[in-house]
């Protein structure tokens, strides 16, 4: 089996690249048409208008009424109201398809953690590192903020920094 991430993406550079060509290819009319399609076909709405529906495959789970409804108040919460699933699903689906990967950060008032998730911020995948063991489980996650600036002297100096993102904040796929 192995690690997925380190075989794929042997560097972060590798990554960029590839994410890059990715993203050229998509726009492609004939490319670009093929993926909206799939991403029509993928996000079909039901009867009531939803993409997405809670499904609870766990025979206890499923029988309980209690859990069900928590469940079913949280998914709404989240799917529905934070992240608007019916409006953003394509571009969620499309980013996730050309970019094999989809990563977000679960915002949190620090003041007030009891009210849980208040914001979700969609993170750009070729600026996000998944720090994975040998096993290919995830350690963690950073960010890297490419920078540049112009001194008083009028040169430009450039660098990148990486900003480590607790791994219980963030929401990853691949």
């Amino acid at each position: 089996s192995g690690n997925y991430y380190a075989t794929v993406y042997q560097t972060i550079a590798d990554k960029i690249r590839t994410i890059q060509e990715n993203r050229a290819m998509a726009n492609f009319p004939e490319v670009a048409d093929a993926i909206d399609e799939i991403c029509e076909d993928a996000l079909t709405p039901d009867e009531k208008g939803d993409v997405i529906a809670l499904q609870i495959n766990d025979a206890k789970l499923s029988t309980n009424n209690n859990v069900v409804k928590n469940l079913q108040t949280e998914f709404d919460y989240i799917f529905r109201d934070v992240l608007d699933i019916n409006d953003t699903g394509h571009s969620l689906f499309k980013n996730f398809y050309v970019e094999a990967e989809l990563a977000a950060e679960l915002v949190i008032n620090p003041e007030k953690p009891e009210q849980g998730i208040k914001k979700i911020s969609i993170l750009p995948a070729d600026t996000l590192i998944v720090d994975q063991d040998e096993y290919g489980d995830i350690k963690g996650f950073k960010q890297i903020l490419m920078w540049m600036a112009t001194t008083s002297s009028n040169s430009e100096k450039s660098g990148q920094s990486e900003i480590p993102l607790e791994k219980d904040k963030v929401a990853y796929i691949n």
